[in-house]
């Protein structure tokens, strides 16, 4: 019964471990949800400036200096748009390897939890098994006075 109780043991600190291992994960999961949060806060400031900068323009009285000024602006505008759209895009890759990773730790806990809790079954019934077989043995003892013939 030691050996199971030992087992049962390790089992615990293994699940002790992973479950540390969890927390962590969560933590870094709640860090990348930030990041991808104040991504799209930028796309979105970038594409209002953008679509600010476009009404200007069409509303503006066309010369060639303001189109060239207004034109090098949305260039800029347009490329620092598409750099933070990939920079999004990378963003939401690395949240969903996080999410991944959690899940799989998750599954790994609740195994390992399947796992103590038949553990602990088979100690206990073990247990019962020995109380039974000392109770029986008690009862023998002290009821028996016959002799065999």
């Amino acid at each position: 019964m030691s050996e199971q109780t030992k087992k049962l043991e390790k089992l615990a600190r293994v699940l002790g471990f992973y479950e540390q291992n969890l927390q962590i994960l969560k933590g870094r999961l709640r860090a990348q949800n930030l990041v991808v949060a104040e991504k799209q806060a930028e796309v979105r400031r970038l594409v209002g400036k953008l679509e600010t900068t476009q009404q200007a323009f069409t509303q503006s009285e066309p010369s060639a200096t303001g189109l060239q000024m207004v034109s090098h602006l949305m260039t800029t505008l347009e490329a620092s748009v598409k750099q933070a759209n990939q920079e999004l895009d990378t963003s939401n890759r690395e949240l969903e390897i996080r999410r991944t990773e959690l899940r799989q730790q998750m599954s790994k806990i609740e195994s390992l939890e399947k796992i103590v809790t038949r553990t602990s079954a088979g100690i206990e019934h073990k247990r019962r098994q020995l109380e039974q077989l000392q109770s029986d043995e008690r009862y023998l003892n002290t009821h028996f006075t016959g002799s065999i013939k």
